[in-house]
């Protein structure tokens, strides 16, 4: 069994100096090797008369010591060959480091080339042959392509390899990284599109409404005139259901408390409003304002709003006025219809709207000066509830505050009240939650928020747009998602290339490292093995 030399791929040159198969001076004949020619058989003289004669050119004998073999190389490939094979390779690999190996696959190339031609070709080769055929031989005087190679091999491992796996690395951590944003994006658009989409539930909003606002406007004055009603509708069945036994209660014990004994009749009745809407319902301030004259805001209110319709009649008055004298004389040409029409129906939703939403402002609930009056009865009432809460003596085991359970002891100690107006915790909590309820309907923030809207331009003009930004909201992630998308695209061309390039290495590296065997077994006559290249870096 033959021995096998191990060799470090880093110490090959060390390894043949050692050994005496490189000269010292490698790096030196390297760059300045000689280029010797074949001396010729003839003398000078005779030659030079079979040049004349034959009109061939046989070069004399020159020595290149002082160009070295990078400028000789370049040199040669100043005059590409004629085969395209050949001339494909030297194009392949001019901008690369041209040494030992590039020479030896391009004299394999040209050899094959003139085993095609003629017999002069095969037995002479041609001109552009010879000159690389001796550039390959210039290199194997004193081992010298040895060096040649196993630098080639060094660079290629510690360096050109490294290098392209670095690239692709990067490329592959820039491409996970907007893969990693895009997903971000994506998730941050189906964030946006759920607040968009309960926005829309909300307010009762076609999702495609928000990209026209006149549209979106009209929607959502829609949405106030059903959603308000119906909620002043549920105060006023609560008001009905619960509050004539809620308000006896209250003025029973009242009458109770002033005096000593219950409530005397023909006595005005504490929290009116209260009362009224209870007893007759939501009805038009006009109406309330005739079935109870003794409540001074009501007077207040109806004499408010004749004012208004006297100056709003006015106002309509002047404006038909000013009409009937721009109005265009007999015999005039007629002035064309279509804008007309338009502003009709116009004018038609916007007075729909408006007449709606007089009728709720003309009603208990829907005016504001009494919606306020009526918020301030209830909170007296819930007051008054949450003192009898403490009171009841129900209430002292569920009490955990100290400071109650001492007032609600003293309470105790100087309050008897009669059985008529005792009241169990349960129905006492019950009427708190119906006072609670009341508020909610009357004050709470949904409802404060339709008569804003129905009441105020620039509250419908702030909701569109905070509608339209939330729409807005989910169409930017999606764009910027879309160009992550694009440049992912881009970036997975690139690491496919960069892959490539990297394989394309790494066979290189291959190659380098077998032709190196190869002709350290020749020049030693001993089968070698090249060792120490990180596996990662081979195929």
């Amino acid at each position: 069994m033959d021995e096998v030399a191990d060799v470090p791929y880093e110490g090959v040159i060390g390894w043949l100096l050692c050994r005496r198969m490189l000269p010292e001076d490698y790096h030196v004949r390297l760059k300045g090797a000689l280029l010797q020619q074949a001396q010729p058989q003839k003398r000078m003289q005779q030659q030079q008369q079979q040049q004349q004669q034959q009109q061939l050119e046989l070069p004399q004998c020159l020595c290149f010591c002082a160009a070295g073999m990078t400028a000789h190389i370049n040199l040669a490939l100043e005059k590409p060959p004629e085969s395209p094979e050949a001339c494909r390779f030297i194009k392949e690999r001019k901008e690369c480091h041209f040494g030992y190996k590039e020479i030896n696959s391009l004299v394999e190339i040209l050899q094959k080339e003139g085993a095609t031609e003629g017999i002069l070709a095969k037995a002479f080769g041609s001109a552009v042959y010879r000159q690389w055929r001796r550039l390959q031989r210039t290199f194997q005087q004193q081992n010298l392509h040895l060096a040649d190679i196993s630098r080639a091999l060094a660079r290629a491992a510690n360096v050109l390899v490294p290098a392209q796996q670095k690239t692709l690395q990067q490329k592959q951590r820039m491409l996970a990284d907007s893969e990693k944003k895009e997903q971000q994006l994506q998730q941050a658009a189906a964030a946006a599109e759920e607040v968009y989409r309960q926005l829309c539930t909300k307010y009762g909003i076609e999702e495609a409404a928000a990209a026209d606002p006149l549209l979106l406007q009209k929607q959502l004055q829609v949405y106030v005139h059903r959603k308000l009603p119906v909620r002043l509708q549920q105060a006023q069945q609560l008001l009905q259901l619960q509050g004539e036994q809620l308000l006896s209660f209250y003025h029973s014990f009242a009458a109770y408390a002033t005096s000593g004994a219950l409530s005397k009749e023909g006595e005005a009745p504490l929290l009116p409003l209260l009362r009224l809407v209870a007893a007759e319902g939501n009805m038009a301030v006009a109406a309330a304002a005739a079935a109870a004259p003794e409540i001074a805001l009501l007077q207040q209110q109806l004499q408010q709003q004749q004012q208004q319709q006297d100056a709003q009649s006015a106002v309509q008055i002047e404006i038909q006025q000013q009409g009937e004298e721009g109005a265009p004389q007999e015999g005039a040409p007629a002035a064309d219809t279509r804008d007309w029409i338009v502003e009709e129906g116009i004018e038609d939703s916007s007075s729909s709207s408006s007449s709606s939403s007089s009728s709720i402002k003309d009603t208990l609930l829907g005016n504001d000066t009494i919606r306020r009056q009526l918020l301030l009865e209830l909170m007296e009432l819930r007051g008054f509830l949450y003192s009898r809460v403490l009171q009841s003596a129900a209430a002292t085991n569920s009490s955990k505050n100290k400071q109650q359970q001492q007032q609600q002891q003293n309470w105790q100690e100087t309050t008897s009240l009669p059985s008529e107006l005792q009241r169990k915790k349960e129905e006492l909590l019950g009427y708190q939650d119906c006072v609670e309820q009341l508020q909610e309907l009357l004050g709470g923030a949904e409802t404060l928020q339709l008569l804003q809207l129905l009441h105020n331009q620039a509250a419908l003009d702030s909701l569109s747009n905070e509608v339209a930004a939330a729409r807005a909201a989910c169409q930017k992630p999606l764009s910027a998602a879309k160009e992550q998308q694009r440049k992912q695209a881009t970036l997975k061309s690139e690491v496919a290339a960069a892959t490539a390039a990297l394989e394309k290495q790494r066979r290189e590296l291959q190659q380098l490292q077998e032709l190196l065997q190869q002709q350290m077994a020749t020049a030693i006559c001993r089968k070698v093995r090249i060792t120490g290249i990180p596996r990662e870096r081979l195929p």
